[in-house]
């Protein structure tokens, strides 16, 4: 008789911790999901998705049916069409112009349409970049970069920076010459311990260093990372370093920062879950300015 007693205070004990959570209309209703990085160097493009309800058991998939236009103030700069993966412009539209302000709007059948908007912000010039190679104890290479740029004074200012590298191969061919072929484009994760990034350290990487001015404004800085990769040698490749400095709206920033935080603990048990920035009314995503100066060598 004892047992089943204690059996029973149990079972009660359980059936008491039982919460039943309401489920809100945000949660029950699949949105439209916008994202768009846009900046002064290439066209205008939009990738929509649908966000999946917590009743929802179906994939993640492209919207490929919904009406998205750009305007600058009031005045269309352009509608956008599906290409079969995300939507661009059809025919010749200027980049997006630094200092300028656009918006997006995007509908579709059986969604509650959504916008978002955000500003082009100028870009900050890249003055002298220098870099030095080790090689650590694991026998990789270790390049460390040391960025100069001037910092505009009386404003806040957002930056990202980050590497691009191209792999090229290049072989003889049958009339004599050679010929160049691209292998591939990545971007590597690079870190760096100067406190003024605040999305990296010692064992932390990211693909884009995110800081902003509020303790460099108006200052000539200087701001070093690490990148490290193992080498092998192979006398038909080489490879093409594009070093990016990145004006971020704060919008962008904010977006960047929280996803890159969240690519850092996606997949560790232990580590608190993130929430991606999202400036998108009645939906999610990110419609995000940007501007870009490049130095490739």
């Amino acid at each position: 008789m004892k047992n089943i007693i204690i059996s029973l205070l149990i079972v009660s004990t359980f059936i008491s911790c039982q919460k039943v959570l309401e489920l809100d209309e945000d949660t029950k209703t699949s949105k439209l999901v916008v994202n768009s990085l846009f900046d002064n160097q290439k066209r205008w493009e939009v990738k929509v998705t649908r966000s999946l309800s917590v009743l929802d058991n179906g994939q993640l998939m492209d919207v490929d049916r919904a009406n998205v236009s750009i305007y600058e103030g009031t005045s269309l700069v352009t509608n956008l069409t599906y290409d079969g993966e995300k939507y661009i412009p059809l025919g010749l539209v200027s980049p997006p112009i630094s200092g300028k302000e656009y918006r997006v709007e995007v509908s579709a059948l059986n969604y509650k349409s959504v916008s978002a908007k955000d500003i082009c912000p100028v870009s900050v010039p890249i003055i002298r970049v220098s870099t030095d190679t080790s090689i650590n104890s694991f026998n990789e290479n270790v390049v460390t970069f040391d960025v100069t740029f001037q910092d505009p004074a009386g404003s806040n200012n957002y930056y990202g920076l980050g590497l691009e590298i191209s792999r090229y191969t290049i072989l003889s061919n049958t009339s004599g010459g050679f010929d160049t072929t691209l292998l591939d484009v990545y971007e590597p994760f690079i870190n760096s311990t100067n406190p003024l990034v605040d999305n990296s350290g010692t064992n932390n990487f990211s693909q884009t260093l995110t800081f902003k001015d509020n303790l460099i404004d108006g200052e000539l800085t200087t701001l070093s990372f690490d990148y490290t990769y193992f080498f092998i040698a192979n006398p038909n490749e080489y490879y093409v370093s594009k070093l990016k400095l990145y004006s971020f709206s704060e919008a962008t920033y904010n977006y960047t920062k929280s996803y890159e935080a969240f690519r850092n603990t996606d997949g560790n048990p232990f580590a608190e879950p993130v929430q991606v920035f999202t400036n998108v009314e009645n939906g999610f995503g990110i419609f995000g300015g940007r501007s870009v100066y490049e130095l490739e060598f």
